[in-house]
């Protein structure tokens, strides 16, 4: 989240599910940082023992039914932990072209098949 004043903070969300494979953000945590004043830049989840990449349930949490970002401008960050050790955070953006999340950074181009 970005305060009015410009300092960015992470705001932790209650996972709904309760799952160690799966996550569901608590939408309280994001209507609180609206009623704060936050603007919001990123989203961030762990992938435990998988890659720190989008998975299929990413995605399909990310977009509406016609295929587009639920949260416009708005980063996916995803930090790989492995035997309980958190390893580096990835980033990742929305690319309209092919309608997918890529690494920021990257170019934004077709999937190798």
């Amino acid at each position: 989240m970005r305060a009015g004043d410009g300092t960015l903070a992470a705001r932790p969300g209650r996972n709904l599910v309760a799952s160690r494979g799966a996550f569901v953000l608590d939408p309280a945590a994001l209507l609180a940082a609206r009623r704060a004043g936050e603007a919001l830049v990123a989203l961030y989840h762990s992938h435990c023992d998988a890659p720190a990449a989008p998975s299929i349930r990413d995605h399909a949490a990310w977009v509406d039914a016609r295929g587009q970002p639920l949260w416009p401008g708005v980063e996916m960050v995803i930090v790989p932990v492995d035997g309980g050790r958190a390893g580096p955070p990835r980033r990742f953006g929305w690319c309209p072209r092919i309608r997918q999340l890529v690494p920021i950074g990257g170019a934004c181009t077709p999937p190798l098949t």
